[in-house]
C-alpha cells in the first residue's frame, strides 16, 4: 500500500542500435512510440519531477517521475502490456486514448469519467478484469503497491493513438522493464512503428573542410544519427553510409561520432520529408599526438600455470605517434616471451624502442609469463605500461595503464570484471564516469572452436553512443541492436581446446562505455554475458555490478505538506476516523483497497466534509490502502486492520 509523499576512423565494426535515451520523455508532448515486439529495458527515473498540470491522473495519487510513451495502432486488436521493475520497486501507470494525435490530446484530452478507482491484475488482464474501465478517455490505471503492473487497451483500432504514462513512485533506482505480452495472439493489435519519412545519407573525413565530399575523401563508420521522434540510433556502415527514419514530421535528426578532436558538420538536419543526402562531414583537428595504452590478461594468476597477457597501443590523436613503450612487471612472475619480442629486458621491465603508430591504429604485443607453483594464494601483483612520446603528447593520463590484482586457485575461465567496481561517488556518476569491462573466455572442450560469440545486454544506465572496443585477443565484429543488445563474435578464432594447448586456449574482449549522468541520482548497473562456442549451449558468466547510493532528496516531500490524512486508531479493529485537509467545494470518494488491488469498500463524502467515521468490522485482518478522490485532489494512506 502507498503513503504520498567510436571508433578509430580507419576500424570496420559496424552496428546499428535502436535505444530510447531516458531524459527526454518526461512530457507528454515528447513521448516516444511503444513498438509491438520490443523488450523495453529502461532506467527509471529518481528525484525528475512530477507530472505535468493539465491531464487528469484518475486513480493516480502522485505522479514521480514520469516516463511518457505513445501508441499507433497499426492493426486492430486489444493490447496487453506487462510492466515490471527489477529490481522489484513500486511503480504506477496509466493509459489515455483513443485520439488522433499524441501530442495535441497532451494540452486539454486527457481526461476521465467517474472514479474507479485503482485498477491492478494479478496476471494478464482480458476485458473481464477492467475494474470499471475504461472510463471515459481513461483506457486503464493503476496505482498498486506492486512492482509489476498490467495495461489493457480494449478493441483498439487502426489509425488511433494512445498515450501511455509509466511513474517511478518508489523514487528508487531500478529498471522499468515493459513488452506487449499478446503480440502474435489471436485478437491482439499491433503498433506502427514504421517510417514517416525516409533518412539516407553518409559520414565522410573531410579533408578539404569544405563540407562537400570529395571523390577521394573516404567514408567513416561509426558516425550515428538520432531521431527523437523515433528514440533510437542508427550507425554508418564500413563505407559510411546509414538509412534511418523519423516517426514523425518535423523532427531534428542529430549526428554524433565518438572519436577525440573530431568535428561534424551539419550537427543536425530539420527534415520534415524524405531525404538521401543528409551528409555529415567530419574534419579533425591537426596536429594532435595522443597515444593510449591499454593492458588485459585474459588468464588469471595461478600458481604453476602461464600468465597471458595483451598491451595494446593506440594512436588516437590525429597525427603518427613514435616513442618507447615500456612495461613494468612484477617480480612473482619469471618472463618467458613476447610478440613483438622486446628490446631491452633489465629489471623486470620489458622495453621496445622506435614503435611508431598509424593515425587512428593499434598495435598489440602479446606477452607470456609464468607463476611459478610455490607462490602463495591471495599475493597482490602489479603490472604498469607507459608510452613516452618523441613529441608534446597533448593528453599524457592515457599513456599509462595498470593491472593491479591477486593470485588466485580454482576459478571459472570465463568470467566478466568492470572497472571501476562496486560503488562510485555521485560526482563520478554525474561526469559520466567510464567503465571498462573485459570478458574472458577459454575453451575447455575437447576440440579447437571455430567461432566464439558473446551476447550481452547493455544496462540502460548506459551511454550506448559511446560504446568502444578497447583490446581483443582475436579480430572481432560487433552489433548492438534493440535497447543495447550487444553481440561480439570472433569468426574463424579456431580456438584451441585446453587438453591441446593450454596458453592457445584463451580469448578476451575489453571495452569502454560511459554511464548516464542520471545515474548520480542512484542507480545499479547490473551486466551479464553469455558466451557461446560454436553451436554449444551459453555459458552465462557472473555479474558485474557498478553502482551509486540515492541521493536522499524526496520529491514527494511538497506534496505531503499540501495533502495529509490521519487515521485514529491504526491498527483498527472496527470504527476508525479519518481526518484529511481538504477545503475544496466538490463531494469526495473514499475507497479501501486491499493488497490485491480490489476495492473492498466505498462510501461518497459530502462536500465541506474534513472527516469521516468508517466501519471496518467486516474487513479481513490484513494491510489496506485508504483512497480519497476527487477531481483535483488525491490522498492516501495504509491502514492495518487486525
Amino acid at each position: 500500500m502507498k503513503k504520498i509523499y567510436l571508433l578509430s576512423l580507419a576500424i570496420a565494426f559496424m552496428f546499428s542500435i535502436n535505444t530510447f535515451g531516458q531524459t527526454l520523455n518526461n512530457l507528454c508532448n515528447t513521448s516516444f512510440p511503444f513498438c509491438t515486439g520490443i523488450t523495453y529495458n529502461n532506467p527509471a527515473g529518481v528525484n525528475s519531477g512530477s507530472g505535468q498540470t493539465g491531464p487528469n491522473y484518475m486513480c493516480l495519487g502522485s505522479e514521480p517521475n514520469p516516463a511518457w510513451y505513445y501508441l499507433l495502432i497499426d492493426q486492430p486488436g486489444n493490447i496487453s502490456i506487462d510492466i515490471h521493475t527489477v529490481p522489484q520497486h513500486d511503480i504506477d501507470f496509466i493509459c489515455w486514448g483513443p485520439f488522433t494525435s499524441n501530442t495535441t490530446p497532451c494540452t486539454s484530452q486527457l481526461t476521465g469519467v467517474g472514479s474507479p478507482g485503482s485498477h491492478w491484475s494479478g496476471g494478464n488482464p482480458h476485458p473481464a478484469d477492467m475494474g470499471g474501465y475504461p472510463a471515459g478517455n481513461t483506457i486503464d490505471c493503476s496505482y498498486n503497491s506492486s512492482f509489476q503492473e498490467w495495461c489493457y487497451i480494449p478493441n483498439a483500432m487502426t489509425g488511433q493513438y494512445y498515450i501511455f504514462l509509466i511513474t517511478n513512485y518508489s523514487n528508487t533506482a531500478c529498471n522499468i522493464i515493459f513488452n506487449q505480452t499478446n503480440a502474435g495472439q489471436a485478437g491482439a493489435g499491433i503498433t506502427h512503428c514504421g517510417p514517416v519519412a525516409n533518412v539516407m545519407g553518409n559520414f565522410f573525413f573531410d579533408e578539404n573542410n569544405n563540407g562537400i565530399r570529395e571523390i577521394t575523401e573516404s567514408g567513416i563508420a561509426g558516425g550515428l544519427v538520432y531521431a527523437p521522434s523515433c528514440g533510437f540510433y542508427t550507425q554508418s556502415n564500413n563505407v559510411g553510409n546509414y538509412s534511418a527514419y523519423i516517426c514523425s514530421a518535423p523532427d531534428t535528426v542529430w549526428s554524433y561520432f565518438y572519436q577525440p578532436y573530431t568535428t561534424i558538420t551539419p550537427a543536425f538536419y530539420e527534415l520534415s520529408s524524405s531525404t538521401s543526402s543528409a551528409n555529415f562531414a567530419v574534419s579533425v583537428t591537426p596536429g594532435i599526438y595522443d597515444v593510449s595504452t591499454t593492458l588485459t590478461n585474459y588468464t588469471p594468476a595461478r600458481p604453476g600455470f602461464d600468465y597471458l597477457a595483451m598491451l595494446t597501443v593506440s594512436n588516437v590523436g590525429t597525427e603518427q605517434d613514435c616513442g618507447t613503450l615500456t612495461l613494468n612487471y612484477d617480480t612473482i612472475f619469471d618472463y618467458i616471451s613476447s610478440t613483438p619480442p622486446a628490446d631491452i629486458i633489465t629489471n623486470n621491465t620489458l622495453t621496445w624502442n622506435n614503435i611508431c603508430v598509424p593515425v587512428f591504429q593499434t598495435s598489440n604485443f602479446n606477452l607470456q609469463f609464468h607463476l611459478d607453483s610455490t607462490t602463495a594464494l591471495s599475493l597482490p601483483y602489479t603490472f604498469t605500461s607507459n608510452f613516452l612520446s618523441l613529441q608534446n603528447d597533448t593528453n599524457i593520463l592515457n599513456n599509462s595503464d595498470t593491472i593491479a590484482g591477486i593470485t588466485v586457485g580454482s576459478f571459472d575461465p570465463n568470467d566478466k570484471q568492470v572497472t571501476p567496481e562496486g560503488e562510485i561517488s555521485n560526482n563520478a556518476a554525474a561526469s559520466e564516469q567510464e567503465l571498462e569491462y573485459t570478458i574472458r573466455f577459454q575453451n575447455t572442450g575437447t576440440y579447437q572452436a571455430t567461432t566464439v560469440t558473446i551476447t550481452d545486454i547493455l544496462s540502460g544506465w548506459l551511454q550506448i553512443p559511446t560504446f568502444t572496443i578497447l583490446s581483443s585477443s582475436h579480430p572481432c565484429t560487433y552489433d548492438i541492436s534493440g535497447q543495447g543488445n550487444l553481440q561480439i563474435i570472433f569468426n574463424n578464432i579456431n580456438l584451441q581446446p585446453v587438453s591441446t594447448n593450454e596458453p592457445g586456449s584463451h580469448g578476451f574482449v575489453k571495452f569502454k562505455i560511459k554511464c548516464k549522468p542520471t545515474l548520480a541520482n542512484g542507480g545499479n548497473v547490473y551486466n551479464t554475458a553469455n558466451i557461446f562456442f560454436d553451436y554449444n549451449q551459453a555459458i552465462v558468466t557472473n555479474t558485474t555490478l557498478t553502482y551509486t547510493k540515492l541521493l536522499t532528496t524526496n520529491i514527494h516531500v511538497e506534496k505531503e505538506k499540501t495533502k495529509s490524512i490521519n487515521i485514529e486508531p491504526n491498527p483498527a479493529i472496527d470504527i476508525v476516523k479519518i481526518n484529511f485537509d481538504y477545503s475544496g467545494k466538490e463531494a469526495l470518494n473514499i475507497e479501501v483497497i486491499d493488497n490485491l488491488g480490489k476495492i473492498v469498500l466505498k462510501q461518497l463524502i459530502s462536500n465541506n466534509q474534513e472527516s469521516i467515521n468508517l466501519n471496518v468490522s467486516n474487513l479481513s485482518a490484513g494491510t489496506y490502502m485508504i483512497h480519497i478522490f476527487g477531481k483535483n485532489y488525491s490522498v492516501n494512506e495504509k491502514l492495518i486492520k487486525q
